[in-house]
């Protein structure tokens, strides 16, 4: 049956694989065989039909028995090799399949799956391998189904692929061979792979550009497909600018965080796309106890976006860990055992889950290339779900707008961004490589009963401290950059639970690391070879966060300050209201500090909804009092001298304007920006969950303070082989033992801390009321200052930001007048290239019938497009 034959409904149904169409099968099952000496006979040139006297449309490929390949094939020393797969003709790829004297080795069968992804990339590239499909009884399916993830013109181009190929490409077995999957069984740590492994881009001798590592734990398939499906579209990005051969360049690698910890329908999407085989690890792993990672190497070839161009090859890491060591440990073998024998020379991060947009990679690749002194720069992360009704969601993403556009481009006037996220940003391999790293991965190196809780703390924003040990590397200039242009979407924690748990450990390490940074400026003044100028600009900056540092520690006394002040200047003492609020207050406090110390957020969902509804409330109702007293009609009478009253007038004024500043300072960096839609649409949101954002996760972080999460590291897979003697299972239980012990230890240590920490905080936050409380009649004062300190440090972000904003606008503007220079002075030399080979003419000629002037071809304007 011919796709003219079915209707609508018929068409659809077959597309979607249905069992059910008339007249088509519902499997073919293939089996990819070595060629006989039958196949490597020359194929009848009458029998390929010529891409210029056949033409097909979208719906001629509706099912793959529309398709039939035509590939060229010549002999090299009796080995089968294709050159060219061009051609295709509407025959039916079953008979082609089927037949007998397939030059392509292929053979349909009545039972078994067929892996269309592999035969497809058999074809594409001319390889024919071994792989046979495992027998399975039950019906015959439509070549095309639900388990091919690319679709019927995704699998015309992957059968198109082998056009991006020239011959030398596709010629001898090494070439071949790059598209073949090679497994490899790493049974070395990280640090000695360089010694003993040999990656294939280092035998095919790539200099590889761009390294770019994908970490994942047990993220669902649809996370790793957005991502994945955003990288390579990055990379066609870059083929398009850099060339076609760019491709030879560029390496994705994937590291899996535990083999017992991923995600099935990931590893069974990896599988469909030939980068990971579940058999070749099972086999290895029956014949050795002592793996530690399975490598998987191949080279993908990309359909294009809009199915018009060639496929591209994309060369692919695939590392599963076999135990689960953390996001730092899989970067620990990104860097040390693979970049360090690869030597790329910039290194991108992604986390699964992270989409980057069209054209972010080649942005951030961009601004390395023209700037020699940046080692490492970062995009804008934004919310994957822009306008959300969900309070948490549209939190977070002012919260991100807010981050990028204030404190990122401010940092990057500066010249050092305090952390570049590593869910999506770049470094220059010759400015972490060394020292950097070295600190980098001091968590690792170091048995964690050496560690005291400060530096454990401090390691969970590792990433912080990578980016200070760059600024501070001796003898270099290295500085951070914001790129406004590249942005990343990911996926946001979608309840409070899931929130507060995210945030615990952005925030215990953001402190520790901040505090880390700030004592170590020292290293960065004397060891750098930054100017004086970058120098105290940086010391300024600084000044900058030291007072953040102070200002977040004593904020839940703040809050609590401007609320009694507000009350008592309004003369509101004796309200019911005001009790009802400030014991709400009290009492949410004291549950998030029980609630924290005993349980997991999991564990108390409704707890921690109540408390962020009522800080929420509590927020807003201060916030009412604030406006009132701010904006209420003063009575000036009162002041026994027109000086007085004069210096009050002013004092309220400076704080209406601050108070008002402060605020419309997030809508002008938004327009500044080009994202004030996003902030009008979220504020509101964000405001509401400011206390929480600002008491309670910081409550729960505290409390917390000891987890760093190492309570299980060094005792999970400790089981013996089976073949160990009784002595060695002996010896093993000992050491567990003690380990055990030792962690134990580490955990009553951590524990001592965590109390001493809960206690400083709340008693410096108590003795802080109490101080500024017993100073006297400064209720308004406090208040009239604290808006002028909020604008004050809102201003400063905001006059670095437009600075920022200004520089890139200039750089824009060069940047175009530069390319429209070189375009000119391109069309004038092809214009006179052109009048150069024409011979004078005296008198133009003209037409004999028209009697027009023809105009010389010197005349001609042959410019580009």
């Amino acid at each position: 049956m011919s796709n003219s034959d079915l209707s609508d409904n018929d068409y659809r149904s077959r597309r979607r694989g249905n069992n059910n169409v008339p007249g088509s099968s519902s499997r073919f099952n293939l089996e990819v065989r070595a060629p006989t000496a039958a196949d490597l006979n020359p194929v009848d040139p009458n029998q390929i039909t010529s891409p210029s006297s056949q033409s097909f449309s979208s719906s001629d490929l509706s099912s793959p028995s529309a398709i039939a390949p035509i590939n060229r094939f010549s002999s090299n020393h009796g080995r089968y090799s294709p050159y060219g797969a061009s051609a295709y003709s509407s025959r039916s790829v079953a008979s082609a399949i089927t037949s007998s004297s397939a030059p392509v080795g292929i053979r349909s069968y009545a039972s078994g799956p067929a892996h269309a992804p592999s035969l497809i990339s058999s074809l594409a590239t001319g390889r024919i391998d071994s792989l046979k499909t495992k027998q399975s009884s039950g019906g015959t399916r439509s070549l095309v189904s639900s388990s091919n993830p690319y679709g019927v013109k995704e699998v015309v181009q992957y059968l198109t692929a082998a056009d991006v190929m020239s011959d030398d490409e596709v010629s001898g077995p090494d070439k071949t061979s790059e598209f073949e999957m090679r497994y490899t069984s790493v049974e070395c740590d990280a640090d000695h792979f360089a010694a003993n492994y040999s990656l294939r881009t280092m035998e095919n001798g790539r200099n590889i550009k761009v390294f770019i590592v994908v970490t994942m734990y047990n993220e669902d398939t649809d996370e790793l497909k957005r991502t994945l499906k955003g990288i390579i579209r990055n990379i066609e990005t870059f083929i398009e600018e850099l060339g076609e051969d760019a491709w030879k360049e560029i390496c994705m690698c994937i590291v899996a965080d535990g083999r017992h910890k991923a995600d099935k329908g990931s590893l069974d999407y990896l599988e469909e796309l030939r980068i990971y085989d579940a058999n070749q690890m099972h086999a290895a792993l029956d014949k050795s106890q002592t793996i530690r990672m399975h490598l998987f190497e191949s080279t993908l070839l990309i359909p294009s976006e809009n199915m018009s161009g060639p496929a591209q090859p994309l060369q692919t890491i695939f590392a599963l860990k076999e135990r689960n060591g953390g996001k730092l440990d899989s970067h620990h073998w990104f860097f040390n055992a693979f970049s360090a024998q690869i030597q790329p020379t910039y290194c991108f991060m992604f986390d699964v889950g992270t989409k980057p947009e069209h054209s972010a990679i080649l942005k951030l690749y961009d601004a390395m290339e023209a700037d020699q002194e940046i080692g490492g720069c970062c995009g804008e992360i934004t919310t994957r779900v822009t306008a959300s009704i969900n309070p948490w969601i549209a939190a977070q993403q002012f919260e991100y707008k807010i981050a990028t556009i204030l404190e990122k481009s401010m940092e990057s006037v500066f010249g050092f961004i305090s952390v570049l996220p590593g869910a999506f940003s770049a470094y220059r391999y010759a400015a972490i490589v060394g020292e950097p790293l070295n600190q980098y991965f001091k968590q690792i190196n170091t048995d964690i009963v050496q560690i005291s809780p400060f530096k454990g703390n401090m390691y969970l924003a590792e990433d912080r401290i990578l980016c200070f040990e760059v600024l501070a590397e001796k003898n270099c200039k290295w500085t951070l950059k914001y790129v406004k242009d590249a942005k990343a979407a990911t996926d946001v924690p979608e309840s409070l639970t899931d929130l507060i748990k995210q945030r615990r450990r952005w925030l215990n390490g953001s402190l520790f690391a901040m505090i880390y940074a700030i004592g170590n400026f020292r290293k960065f003044a004397n060891n750098s070879a930054h100017s004086r100028m970058r120098k105290s600009f940086i010391s300024m900056q600084f000044w900058f966060h030291s007072i953040n540092i102070i200002l977040q520690w004593f904020l839940l006394a703040n809050f609590y300050l401007m609320f009694e002040f507000a009350v008592s200047a309004n003369q509101m003492e004796g309200n019911m209201e005001v009790k009802v609020f400030r014991a709400l207050f009290l009492i949410l406090t004291l549950v998030q500090c029980v609630a924290g110390l005993g349980n997991r957020p999991d564990e108390l969902p409704m707890i921690y909804f109540f408390c962020a509804v009522g800080y929420g409330v509590f927020f807003f109702y201060v916030l009412a009092i604030n406006v009132r007293l701010l904006f209420r009609t003063q009575d000036y009478s009162q002041y026994p001298d027109q000086a007085s009253a004069d210096a009050k007038r002013t004092e309220v004024l400076y704080a209406q304007v601050a108070s008002l500043c402060g605020l419309a300072v997030y809508f002008s960096a938004g327009l500044l920006h080009g994202q004030l839609f996003a902030i009008c649409i979220s504020i509101i949101q964000y405001f509401f969950m400011l206390p929480m954002f600002l008491i309670g996760f910081p409550i729960y972080s505290f409390c917390n303070i000891h987890d760093i999460s190492w309570g299980t590291k060094g005792l999970e897979n400790n089981d013996m082989a089976e073949g160990a003697t009784r002595k060695q299972k002996e010896i093993h239980a000992q050491v567990l033992a003690k380990r055990k012990t030792d962690l134990e230890s580490v955990d009553a240590r951590f524990r001592t801390f965590r109390s001493n920490m809960v206690i400083g905080w709340l008693a410096s936050n108590a003795l802080f009321i109490e101080i500024i409380s017993k100073l006297g009649d400064i209720h308004e004062k406090y208040i009239y200052g604290s808006y002028i300190v909020f604008f004050a440090l809102n201003m400063f972000k905001f006059f670095f930001c437009t600075i920022f904003v200004i520089q890139e606008t200039m750089k824009s503007c060069v940047s175009k007048k530069k390319e429209h220079r070189k375009g000119k002075r391109t069309t004038n030399e092809k214009k006179v290239d052109v009048a150069a080979v024409q011979e004078p003419m005296a008198i133009p000629p003209i037409h004999p019938d028209t009697s027009e002037v023809i105009p010389s071809k010197a005349e001609v304007d042959i410019s580009c497009p």
